[in-house]
């Protein structure tokens, strides 16, 4: 299963489409990690 953000994929024949998939991460190189958060007010106020 490829997840994308684009119409197509290179080289690839898109056989079925299964939906929108949705989902906030803040990340921190610099602390090795998610900042949980900065995710919860994304998800909180997402259009």
């Amino acid at each position: 299963m490829i997840y994308t953000t684009t119409e197509s994929v290179p080289e690839r024949n898109i056989k079925e489409i299964l939906g929108v998939v949705t989902g906030n991460a803040v990340q921190a190189k610099h602390i090795g990690g998610e900042i949980h958060g900065y995710t919860e007010i994304l998800t909180i106020y997402r259009i």
